[in-house]
């Protein structure tokens, strides 16, 4: 085989055969492709291909044909992230067990990456796809291993953004003063802020029209702070504690419904 044209001709072929799922029949073409640099970009994209049909030892396998270092490191960074979405996936719909081990794989995957851009390219992705799984602590264990501060700080802010929609305002404040940028940092702390005050005056408000502040209030100056948009470890505790009350209290409701239908 010559030329550039039967190159590119081997090369769209061996992609249709492997998105056709005919994958073995894709990597004999692939391996007739002469020209290195065609070889190995159809091998990289083949490789994730293999992953997302569970087909990973397969797919490791193919990644040690590729000779050149920067697909082999994309490649790898592929396969990762696309198990790391596989894994959210599983997460959805409630196989926790099984998106742990697929996690787990991400992981061990991109720990074989040698090159530190697609190093962290992948552990970013897994960092991501855990965060969106609501395993915050395992995503900020990720986070923490990428070397690129920007891709670094837009993991870590994420995570931050997570956690506040999930009410956990201390841990999400004490991860945002990780974040390097001074402007993002910024930001995304008046963010996390914003957000736990108008969490705090809202259950005031419901609280007031059922009567039951002084319940749950001892202290007129946190009812005034919180009136006035001031944050502190008080205000946090408090909105922490009434929005686990709530929760136990939708809980409760939701199982007598239940036992009505029965």
């Amino acid at each position: 085989m010559s030329g550039k044209k039967p190159v590119i001709k081997y090369y769209k072929k061996a992609l249709e055969l492997a998105e056709a799922g005919k994958y073995g029949e894709a990597l004999e073409v692939a391996r007739e492709i002469r020209s290195k640099h065609w070889k190995n970009m159809a091998l990289y994209r083949m490789v994730p291909q293999l992953a997302k049909a569970g087909k990973y030892s397969e797919a490791l396998e193919l990644v040690k044909e590729i000779k050149d270092g920067y697909w082999k490191g994309n490649a790898l960074a592929s396969m990762a992230s696309e198990l790391a979405k596989v894994a959210l996936e599983l997460s959805k719909t409630g196989k926790y067990d099984d998106a742990d081990n697929v996690f787990d794989k991400a992981l061990k995957i991109a720990r074989k990456i040698r090159d530190k851009y697609w190093k962290s390219k992948a552990l970013k992705s897994i960092a991501l796809k855990l965060a969106k799984s609501g395993k915050y602590g395992e995503a900020l264990e990720v986070a923490r291993k990428i070397e690129f501060i920007d891709w670094k700080n837009e993991v870590l802010a994420n995570i931050t953004t997570g956690l506040t929609k999930a009410g956990k305002y201390d841990e999400a404040l004490e991860i945002a003063k990780e974040i390097k940028d001074r402007k993002i940092r910024k930001r995304i702390i008046a963010q996390i802020k914003e957000n736990c005050i108008k969490t705090a005056n809202h259950y005031l408000d419901i609280l007031s029209s059922n009567g039951k502040i002084d319940e749950f209030i001892n202290s007129p100056k946190l009812i005034k702070k919180i009136r006035k948009g001031k944050i502190n470890d008080e205000v946090i505790d408090f909105v922490k504690n009434i929005g686990e009350y709530m929760k136990e209290k939708e809980e409760l409701i939701k199982e007598i419904k239940e036992l009505v239908k029965k």
